[in-house]
């Protein structure tokens, strides 16, 4: 997609409805709105914020603040997260609704998109997932950015009120940017195709569905009633705290050069010998170093100021790193902070219990949306709308991997455990889960079973033939 999204007159488009076109209007209003900030997270994460964007120029000149220093704090924040956050299937009760989810599941590759999904969504607080049908009928799920897409909240219904995605761009009367060609706009009625014609002027196509309510969800961080689209992970702290990390590793990089170089002082010495000896780097590597006397005849005094120190500016950066994780709950060692002593398993864990927690309260408001999302899907497919789908696909739930991510052996003996006093736990799907092994194994697993029970079966009822003098009864 283009980093630029100029969509001009779009809602002028001819052949689109007036209310439309104020609901349109409206919601280029609110992707403007946010446009400007969600390029500024989007720099932030991506590590293009320099030590010269954000130097105060004291300490530091600004000729040296272009050295080329960079923090990769805000992409740790987000990406710590989300890989915490691993969506696996979806559970049901009953085998053939297990089957159809699982089938929209994987037509969509719909746990590798999520996990993509989630790093956008962290980085702008929201993202947004949209339905269409595809070339076979079925429905396809696909995800897109705040930076390529925006919506409306309805507060009374608790969902989207409307929203559109850039789908395509292209360049119009040889421009040197791109400019968005497709949009797709999603009401509860239709999904509306807007195309550019040219650089000035729109066209609309209605295409109305049955669903009743916009074939759009969206994924939400820290979403409440006042900011129903959620926050980032990368807020203003994180943000100034990057900016101060990038000061001091700018002064460190100063301080480290004149550590390696220390100041010397020559006293008694004639402007001769003075200009002579400035910027020779020779004459500080030499063992031997020869100056002759003064005018006055008198010997110069060859000084060199103490060195300063790189403890302080360690000591700084440690500092704001313990804030960071504080206010993001990042263990100190993903930061690059490694402790003296070895930590013990206990205080491995304490560090890392909040960001575990705070995946849990992610998993479950992503379900939401994910369920929603696969429900809608499975209403396209059946032709019918969200009212008229069953109870009991309504009932489906999402699961997630843990995301305190044990060890397949901790987690194995924790499941046994339980086993030994619940007879019915052992052999279950959901055992096989908790343990550690995927959708795919767990199938295959249940396929061998059946296959061995049924041999099982075949080979009694033909003792009992052999017994019987080839009756059945």
């Amino acid at each position: 997609m283009a980093k630029t999204h100029n969509l001009g007159n779009i809602a002028k488009a001819k052949g689109l409805e007036p209310e439309d076109a104020a609901a349109l209007s409206e919601l280029v209003k609110v992707y403007a709105k946010h446009r400007k900030r969600n390029v500024r997270l989007t720099r932030y994460y991506d590590g293009k914020v320099r030590a010269g964007d954000v130097n105060i120029g004291i300490a530091v000149p600004e000729e040296l603040a272009n050295l080329e220093v960079s923090c990769n704090w805000p992409a740790k924040v987000v990406e710590a997260l989300q890989a915490r956050s691993q969506f696996d299937a979806f559970w049901s009760s009953l085998g053939e609704i297990k089957t159809e989810l699982d089938a929209i599941c994987e037509e969509n590759d719909l746990p590798m998109r999520y996990g993509k999904a989630v790093i956008p969504e962290l980085k702008h607080g929201c993202v947004f997932a949209t339905l269409s049908m595809n070339d076979f009928e079925r429905a396809s799920i696909k995800f897109h950015t705040a930076q390529s897409s925006a919506a409306r909240w309805d507060g009374e219904h608790d969902r989207l009120l409307d929203g559109f995605a850039i789908i395509d761009s292209a360049k119009f009367n040889m421009d040197r940017s791109y400019k968005p060609s497709l949009v797709n706009m999603y009401t509860s009625e239709a999904i509306i195709t807007l195309r550019r014609r040219n650089a000035l002027d729109w066209s609309a196509e209605y295409h109305p569905h049955k669903m009743g309510r916009p074939l759009m969800a969206a994924m939400v961080y820290r979403g409440t009633d006042e900011k129903p689209f959620g926050k980032s992970r990368i807020n203003n702290a994180v943000m100034h705290l990057t900016d101060a990390y990038l000061r001091e590793m700018l002064r460190l990089e100063v301080a480290a050069e004149m550590f390696t170089s220390p100041q010397k002082v020559l006293i008694g010495a004639d402007d001769a010998i003075t200009d002579e000896l400035a910027g020779n780097f020779k004459a500080y590597i030499t063992n031997l170093l020869t100056i002759s006397r003064g005018e006055n005849s008198e010997l110069p005094t060859l000084e060199q100021l103490a060195a300063s120190s790189m403890q302080p500016h360690i000591e700084v950066m440690r500092a704001l790193a313990a804030n960071l994780s504080g206010c993001s709950d990042v263990p100190l060692s993903e930061l690059g902070i490694v402790a003296d002593n070895p930590s013990s398993a206990e205080a491995i864990y304490a560090a890392k219990e909040s960001l575990v927690i705070e995946a849990d309260s992610l998993n479950k408001s992503n379900g939401k949306a994910l369920k929603e999302l696969v429900l809608m899907a499975y209403a396209m497919n059946e032709d019918i709308s969200w009212r008229e789908i069953p109870s009991d696909y309504r009932a489906v739930t999402p699961h997630f991997v843990s995301p305190a991510m044990p060890s397949v052996v901790s987690q194995a003996d924790a499941m046994v455990k339980i086993a030994t006093v619940d007879d019915g736990f052992a052999g279950t799907s959901a055992f096989y889960a908790q343990v550690g092994f995927d959708d795919a194994l767990i199938q295959q697993i249940a396929a061998e079973k059946q296959g061995r029970i049924g041999d099982t079966v075949l080979s009694q009822l033909l003792e009992r033939v052999s017994a019987n003098g080839g009756s059945v009864a």
